[in-house]
């Protein structure tokens, strides 16, 4: 049923309604004029205050949650064994498809932090966040992403997820993370 016949009968029936409150009769309702045919817009809401076409409000909240996909894969941190740097199968699965994001968004760039847990000195719990942070990047430039797209940094042991001394949480703080530091990732739809 068109648009336009849907908006006669709520008028007729809001018309019946109130003639039936009311103890005076009450005259038919007029007619409507015809809707042109061009494209609906929504009732107002909190989304789509403008009156702008219910396919583009559609458009933008398709996009925003594309964008909220991509921005938690690529924030998505990955885990180490213990005094390891080496990627294992889960970690290269992740990368891979912080690769696939990062393609299509070329003018994104990361900062990926290296993080141990709290066993061993400071200055060797450093370098291997180093190590963890240069094994990611190295990955990353392996498969295709320029180099310059990428920033290492490592903070070691001193910034932990969880600060109890059981292995459980020693494996959360066994990371690296992953910040954009530049670029959008809106603008680019699949």
């Amino acid at each position: 049923m068109p648009r336009s016949s849907h908006l006669l009968l709520v008028a007729a029936a809001a018309a019946a309604l109130a003639a039936c409150r009311r103890s005076t009769p009450v005259a038919a309702a007029p007619e409507a004029a015809p809707v042109p045919s061009a494209a609906p817009t929504p009732p107002e809401s909190p989304g789509n205050r403008s009156g702008e076409p219910i396919d583009e409000v559609r458009q933008r909240s398709a996009d925003a949650e594309r964008e909220r996909e991509a921005r938690a894969i690529l924030e998505a941190p990955i885990h180490f064994g213990f005094d390891l740097a080496e990627l294992d199968a889960e970690a290269r699965l992740q990368l891979d498809a912080k690769l696939s994001v990062l393609q299509r968004h070329r003018d994104v760039r990361l900062r990926i932090s290296g993080h141990t847990d709290e066993r061993g000195a400071d200055e060797y719990n450093l370098a291997l966040g180093q190590r963890r942070a240069a094994a990611v990047r190295r990955h990353l430039v392996q498969y295709g992403l320029a180099e310059g797209r990428l920033e290492v940094v490592s903070f070691g042991e001193e910034r932990p997820l969880c600060t109890e001394s059981e292995e459980s949480c020693w494996r959360r703080n066994r990371r690296a993370d992953f910040e954009i530091i530049a670029g959008v990732l809106m603008g680019t739809r699949s």
